[in-house]
C-alpha cells in the first residue's frame, strides 16, 4: 500500500542511516539496524510500519536543505525493488 506521506527512502548500511523523504521534508534516522530496514521494505503499509517501529524509536535529524542522498532508490511505489538482505547489509 503506497504511503501518502513517505515519498521515498534510502538506507546506508555503512553508516546505518535511514533517509526518509516526506512530502515536505527529508529526515535522517540514526543507527537503524539492517534488520529494521528489511522489515520496513517488505511491510505492506509503509506509513504504519514507520510510525509504529521507526518514528520515536531512533534519533533523527532534519537533513540539510537541498541535500541529495548518494542514491535515493527506494520509492514507495516500486514494490519490485529487491529487498536488502541482512547478510549484504552486515557484510
Amino acid at each position: 500500500m503506497p504511503s501518502t506521506s513517505i515519498r521515498k527512502f534510502d538506507y546506508d548500511p555503512n553508516t546505518r542511516v535511514l533517509s526518509v523523504w516526506f512530502v515536505a521534508k527529508h529526515y535522517e534516522f540514526l543507527d537503524v539496524p539492517p534488520e529494521q530496514i528489511v522489515a520496513f521494505r517488505s511491510a505492506f503499509a509503509k506509513g504504519l510500519y514507520f510510525n509504529s517501529r521507526i518514528r520515536n524509536h531512533y534519533a533523527f535529524r532534519l537533513a540539510p536543505r537541498g541535500q541529495q542522498a548518494h542514491r535515493a532508490i527506494d520509492t514507495i511505489s516500486n514494490p519490485k525493488r529487491p529487498a536488502l538482505t541482512i547478510d549484504a547489509a552486515i557484510a
